[in-house]
């Protein structure tokens, strides 16, 4: 059995998004709590590079991959490792929620899962991880097609409970389906 290609993997992306029905509630529970997961096109397209925060450049319809009929072209502050491990932490909290609902979390247990301290500082950085995930657009090329967006859709903050409430792209969540992605290993 051989792997799909990168455009294999996202050429249902331009299939509309099916509406939710609440009596077949849909969610991404098909890894285990502990595990680290990314989709398999996150890897390959090199969406979150390895470049350091101090080195992040400004990107406009840069094309990060091409394989096959598929060009990934991205526009926005670049995104990294760190910025990787906010989305993949989001995911995780968000999988066993229905698609395109929001979920609600405290902002000091997101740092922590971060490996971060709760400070003044590192509240800011995550604020700056989440809007680079909101204002970055993703554009996906297959054939005549395409389709473009950001991660996360929006995110809110209450101040006065220290609570976020996001809602992650639901096209992006597709990527996580069945055989697409991989869990990462690392320490902690």
């Amino acid at each position: 059995m051989r792997d799909k290609t990168f455009a294999e993997e996202l050429a249902h992306l331009d299939e509309p998004v099916k509406g939710l029905d609440t009596s077949n509630v849909v969610s991404l529970s098909l890894w285990r709590e502990s595990q680290r997961v990314t989709p398999n096109s996150f890897i390959r397209s090199t969406l979150f590079s390895t470049t350091q925060s101090k080195d992040r450049q400004w990107l406009n319809q840069e094309i990060i991959y091409c394989e096959k009929g598929l060009t990934v072209k991205f526009t926005g502050q670049q995104l990294n490792q760190e910025d990787l491990a906010l989305w993949e932490t989001l995911v995780r909290w968000a999988h066993h929620h229905s698609l395109g609902m929001e979920c609600t979390f405290a902002v000091s247990s997101l740092l922590t899962e971060l490996g971060l301290s709760v400070g003044e500082k590192e509240r800011e950085e995550l604020h700056s991880g989440v809007m680079r995930l909101i204002a970055c657009s993703v554009k996906f090329l297959y054939k005549k097609n395409f389709y473009f967006g950001s991660p996360v859709h929006k995110m809110m903050k209450d101040e006065v409970t220290d609570y976020y409430t996001v809602e992650l792209n639901e096209k992006f969540i597709q990527l996580y389906e069945k055989n697409k992605w991989a869990v990462i290993f690392c320490d902690g």
